[in-house]
């Protein structure tokens, strides 16, 4: 993979070259001295420490991807009539790009919005508004009729027993199996208020038949008998005649009905209105104008997939249909999104996992500018390895930094440095000088009056050549790295 590197790091690692250089000969000469006045001793190889900079580089290959490209085609089959594009050509989202003969489809659009506009005439709409009215009458009558059957008192603790026992069962359904202090606290309230309407309720009812229905339902009748041929005898008497279990079943489900009636025509005004259908509310008015709408917006998408259009602004970079063609709805053209700040798909060593991750710098030449470095950033890192081509590689995302003045082609290939990490002025000591002692601790030997200590240093960036020390060691303190060889 191509090395890339700016013209400032360039004359950074000649001079950390020339400082290596220079601290080996100095040492070695002082070595030598030291050996011939000094044999027991072994000598040591040591470098100084020093301030530079250290950069980590991911070298990696890619190409200039565009940041979109879809390819599409029509919705449905036809003939073309129309086509307004080459490629190479520029469009926007939304551009009417092709067109397919249409004849069938437009009748059938035409012939729904008639349908629907028979639907939803004035006359039609001042129709269901007075069936809403006739309803609302309809829900009074039929209320007054039960109450007047069950009496009022009867009706309203009804209605009471019936709403406590809704309440009950939302706060059971909201406390489940292991309710809180407070659940439980509207639990137990509920309980006692279903309790309280279910005791008015029975009162209610001991007073329907003792006081209600003898005051409502008491008839005067005259009963006549004749006694003999010349005289006629008449009887008056009061008979109580209270409402059957089936007049009151048939009022109830009368006001039921008409509440049921009611919604329904509510329901079917609001849609002529262009509200949406409420859930759970049937009627074959409903249904009509449900399906005189499905059936327009059916006819308008069918009509809409007789177009050619792009779904995002970019440029043709492939187009298969010519005018005339006979067309089914297989792609038929490609529009890419080059613009810029470009876009590069990258491929790097599965080694340099960490060094590639989202937010990381990045440094850029094109095959087609090879005498210029652009910058970008790593934008995204795919979880898994590619494999695709046969070797594990870490696959991500960069986009430059910047717009460039040349308009590359897509595809164009790239060689990419991606700096995983990067310490400037920082104390570096050669990588042969540290001493792995496990759990990510390192130690060097420093030479204190010639003679070389031990020391624990902490450890920042590694390259091949040198390491990044923290602490343990300052610039200008001599460190070993290694035995010195000896000729015999």
């Amino acid at each position: 993979m191509k090395k890339i590197f700016s013209g400032k790091i360039r004359w950074l690692l000649v001079g950390v070259v020339l400082l290596a250089i220079a601290g080996g000969a100095a040492f070695y000469y002082t070595s030598s001295t030291k050996a011939s006045t000094t044999a027991e001793e072994t000598p040591v190889q040591t470098a100084a420490a020093f301030r530079g900079n250290i950069v980590l580089y991911a070298n990696g290959t890619g190409t200039l991807a565009p940041a979109n490209e879809v390819s599409f085609g029509f919705g449905v089959s036809g003939q073309v009539t129309e086509l307004n594009v080459r490629i190479g050509d520029q469009v926007e989202a939304g551009q009417v790009i092709g067109q397919i003969d249409n004849a069938d489809a437009l009748a059938a659009y035409k012939q729904a919005q008639r349908t629907l506009d028979d639907l939803t005439t004035p006359a039609s709409i001042a129709a269901a508004k007075q069936a809403v009215a006739d309803a609302e009458v309809d829900i009074y009558n039929a209320k007054q009729d039960l109450e007047y059957l069950i009496s009022s008192d009867v009706y309203y603790w009804e209605l009471q027993v019936a709403s406590a026992e809704e309440t009950l069962e939302a706060a059971q359904t909201e406390g489940g199996s292991s309710p809180t202090a407070e659940q439980k606290q509207k639990i137990d309230d509920a309980t006692k208020a279903l309790h309280r309407a279910q005791t008015n309720l029975q009162a209610a009812q001991l007073r329907y038949i003792n006081e209600y229905v003898p005051a409502t339902f008491t008839y005067t009748v005259t009963d006549t008998e004749d006694a003999d041929n010349d005289h006629n005898t008449e009887e008056t008497y009061e008979l109580v005649v209270a409402p059957s279990a089936a007049e009151i079943a048939a009022a109830r489900a009368t006001y039921e009905l008409a509440i049921e009636t009611h919604k329904e025509a509510q329901a079917y005004l609001d849609m002529l209105n262009g509200e949406a259908l409420p859930e759970n509310v049937p009627g074959s008015s409903l249904t009509s104008l449900v399906e005189a709408q499905t059936a327009l917006q059916t006819a308008e998408e069918n009509l809409k997939n007789t177009q050619l259009i792009s779904p995002i602004r970019g440029t043709v970079t492939d187009l298969t249909a010519s005018l005339g063609d006979y067309v089914g709805t297989d792609s038929v053209i490609t529009v890419a999104d080059l613009n810029q700040p470009y876009t590069i798909d990258t491929y790097f060593d599965a080694e340099d996992w960490t060094k590639v991750q989202a937010g990381y710098e990045a440094e850029i030449v094109f095959d087609l500018l090879p005498d210029d470095i652009f910058t970008g950033t790593v934008t995204m890192v795919y979880p898994v390895l590619d494999t695709s081509s046969g070797s594990s590689l870490v696959h991500a995302i960069i986009k430059l930094n910047d717009t460039i003045a040349a308009n590359l082609p897509s595809g164009t290939s790239v060689a990419v440095d991606v700096i995983g990490g990067r310490a400037e002025n920082a104390v570096l000591i050669p990588v042969e000088a540290l001493h792995d002692i496990g759990t990510g601790k390192y130690t060097v030997f420093v030479m204190e009056n010639n003679t070389p200590r031990l020391r624990v240093v902490e450890v920042g960036l590694l390259d091949i050549t040198y390491a990044e020390i923290k602490s343990g060691v300052e610039a200008g303190e001599v460190v070993t790295t290694g035995i010195v060889e000896t000729q015999q």
